[in-house]
């Protein structure tokens, strides 16, 4: 991993594009006075229901450990904690990602699996972790939560070797679960109110040592940021970078590298002729108006600010076309082809869909027969924050572009790769499923895949068998196990049509 200096005025251009969006996020919030973020997720996503896969990055213990480290040290301005930091809360301890926000279903084999990334992220030296409400029985039987559990905080700082703040998720204002908490090894209560909080019976019940332990590590998290110095702010960073040319170019090319192209029978890129119509439709078409959508381009706490220049796919389209083309919303009695954008609004904890559900609406569907039916080529973008089923519309598309939450940049990298204007480079981080019977339900009592392994929608019990011993014996594993739609890592790399 290459380590650098920052230096005021001087950006790498070789640096990976993962570190420079994290380093635009750090330099972006630092000129508005914030100093911390609780972000990012350390979680390897093995599990197609849990719905913050889309905070996430991917099915790939190795990309992602990747990933997250260049992620990290550009949020942090650099391999340690330093003045022009943020404050990096990596979350959450344990890794949902085997299970979610409930039972954390790894054993002694595939917990190496899902502690690739934590390694990585203690690479990185982030300033806090953030424990989750899952429990993971193998790191402690009795099904405590992480926040609360000894065992499971333990191991956060023995086996993966963490020594800074342990800050819990958000806490109902009770002395009773603080006391837990700080008894189990967490230094900050968040969301506890004080007012809420005994603190005469809980210096009573964990004992004024184990409080100070936890107010020197915060204390000195503050000295290492420059916080009695420079509390407000960094004049170095002025609030001019919100949306500069250069904060655009790294947005719009972040999301140019990861669409991905899942599918095209020739229709891509459109060519269209002064005078044809191009449609765009769907319930996503407009989806970055903040007052029409919940911008669905980002995840959900990204929502308290608006780009202007940032565009709805209708609007990229329209403007990429040029005057010669008739680029019309919703519908049109003849076009050259429609461009029909699906997928989920934001959302939090759950999905916007019922029950987690994976498969695509019949409403949004209907948009793609609406197209289809009268012969009309049909190119689908979906926003895509987390595994879907694809196999119903696969056949009514002449092109299938997935962008999944693409970010300010979204609309128009979508546009410019649709005209052409550049190569799809994109590739799935995760195997699509064929059907939820590949996938099974939300309740651990009934998995078809296994919520801990990687690569095994459809896989036999010999293939399972074959990736647990590839995790532990420590090899890389091959992606290629089990049957789904589209397998780890597909994505056309040119316009040629789908083989």
């Amino acid at each position: 991993m290459l380590v650098w200096q920052v230096q005021d005025g001087i950006r790498d251009s070789g640096r990976s594009a993962m570190n420079r969006v994290g380093d635009l996020q750090r330099r972006e919030q630092k000129a508005w006075g914030f100093t911390g973020t609780l972000s990012p997720l350390a979680e390897t996503d093995t599990k197609v229901l849990y719905p913050r896969f889309q905070e996430g990055t991917g099915e790939n213990a190795d990309y992602s450990a990747a990933m997250l480290r260049a992620m990290i040290v550009g949020m942090q301005g650099g391999p340690e904690v330093n003045p022009k930091s943020m404050m990096i809360t990596v979350k959450h301890w344990p890794s949902q990602g085997a299970g979610g926000e409930q039972t954390i279903v790894y054993d002694s084999t595939t917990i190496k699996w899902h502690m690739k990334v934590w390694n990585a992220a203690m690479d990185a030296n982030p300033a806090t972790v953030m424990p989750g409400y899952g429990s993971a029985p193998y790191l402690d039987p009795s099904g405590e939560g992480a926040g609360t559990s000894k065992p499971t905080l333990d191991y956060l700082r023995e086996a993966v070797g963490f020594d800074g703040v342990v800050m819990t998720d958000w806490l109902a204002s009770a002395t009773d679960t603080s006391i837990k908490s700080i008894g189990a090894g967490a230094d900050v209560m968040s969301g506890a109110m004080a007012s809420g909080t005994d603190f005469n019976a809980l210096a009573a019940a964990v004992g004024t040592a184990r409080i100070d332990e936890a107010a020197r590590r915060v204390l000195e998290l503050k000295f290492k940021l420059g916080l009695f110095e420079n509390p407000y702010g960094d004049p170095d960073y002025p609030a001019t970078i919100w949306h500069s040319v250069e904060s655009n170019n790294i947005v719009n090319e972040a999301a140019r590298q990861s669409l991905t192209l899942l599918k095209n029978d020739g229709i891509l890129p459109l060519r269209p002729n002064n005078g044809d119509t191009i449609v765009v439709a769907g319930p996503r078409a407009t989806s970055d108006d903040m007052a029409n959508d919940n911008i669905a381009n980002v995840i959900w706490q990204s929502i308290y600010h608006d780009n202007p220049a940032a565009k709805s796919y209708y609007q990229g389209i329209k403007d990429r076309a040029g005057a010669g083309v008739n680029v019309v919303l919703n519908d049109a009695p003849q076009a050259r082809a429609a461009v029909v954008v699906i997928g989920e609004k934001s959302y939090t904890h759950g999905t916007e869909w019922p029950d987690k559900q994976i498969t695509i609406p019949a409403d949004q569907v209907a948009q793609i027969d609406k197209f289809h039916d009268r012969g009309i080529p049909v190119v689908c973008v979906v926003v895509m924050p987390r595994p879907y089923v694809l196999t119903d519309i696969l056949g009514k598309c002449s092109a299938v572009v997935v962008v999944y939450r693409p970010g300010n940049g979204g609309g128009l990298a979508t546009a410019q790769l649709l005209f052409g204007d550049y190569l799809p480079t994109g590739r799935l981080p995760f195997q699509l499923p064929r059907s939820v019977d590949q996938v099974g339900t939300d309740n651990v009592a009934d998995q078809r895949e296994k919520w801990d392994l990687p690569y095994d929608l459809g896989a036999t019990d010999a293939e399972r068998a074959q990736i647990r011993s590839y995790i532990d014996s420590g090899q890389p594993v091959p992606t290629n196990f089990g049957n789904p739609l589209f397998p780890y890592g597909y994505g056309l790399q040119n316009f040629n049509p789908s083989p």
